[in-house]
């Protein structure tokens, strides 16, 4: 399946990321001894994450415009917060799937959060308190070296464990920045080129090609994923 999130001279008005604002709750967890920094979107996404294990995509996903733009900065945000836990909680209907649908969790190697913890660190999570995430536009110049992630002395790489209903995605500065191109592009462009294309096929394909997510219209996000 190709992605695609070329430019488009559509009907839907032009979106930058420089100046978008993310409404966010912001809260410190205590797991024992630990004390834990959780940041995550007022709202949950709109959309679905579950397991496909299939070919090199072993997540696949669909998110609206507007959650597209939440994932976008919010990863961006995790980039430059090693000692904060990114939690995004992705919510459909579910109306015609019995899929297990994940929620997604983005931080550092640095924090070395077991997976394993995270669902006793989600019950003790409140309302917290609300605060608004304002990125620089430098937060998402992104990096170009996407190659080094195959090369064996690259220690900037990805992992991942599923635990909860949730994919913990554990990475650097460098493995989150090298996503950030295709996100904000698609951020960008992917509304205009979908409202003038409906059929064409706009996603991107993020940690070094393990997740896959798709632009989709909002109903069809609430729907959650078809055919399982």
């Amino acid at each position: 399946m190709t992605c695609t999130a070329s430019r488009s001279g559509g009907t839907v008005p032009a979106v930058k990321v420089t100046g978008l604002e993310l409404k966010a709750s912001v809260q410190t967890v205590r797991l024992g001894s630990a004390a834990y920094r959780v940041v995550r979107p007022a709202d949950p996404l709109t959309g679905w994450l579950v397991d496909r294990q299939i070919c090199w995509n072993s997540f696949d996903g669909a998110l609206d415009a507007h959650s597209f733009r939440a994932l976008t900065i919010a990863w961006a945000f995790a980039a430059r917060s090693p000692r904060t836990i990114t939690y995004l909680p992705i919510a459909s209907d579910g109306t015609e799937s019995t899929a297990l649908c994940l929620e997604l969790v983005l931080v550092h190697h640095w924090l070395q959060l077991p997976a394993s913890r995270w669902k006793s660190l989600r019950s003790r999570l409140g309302p917290g308190h609300v605060e608004t995430i304002v990125l620089p536009p430098s937060a998402y110049d992104g990096r170009e070296d996407a190659d080094s992630w195959y090369h064996r002395e690259n220690r900037d790489r990805f992992s991942h464990s599923v635990a909860a209903g949730t994919l913990v995605l554990a990475g650097s500065r460098p493995t989150f920045e090298r996503d950030l191109a295709q996100l904000v592009e698609l951020v960008e462009d992917g509304p205009a080129e979908l409202a003038t294309l409906p059929d064409r096929h706009v996603c991107v394909e993020l940690a070094a090609e393990l997740i896959h997510v798709e632009l989709v219209g909002r109903r069809q996000a609430m729907l959650g994923p078809a055919g399982e």
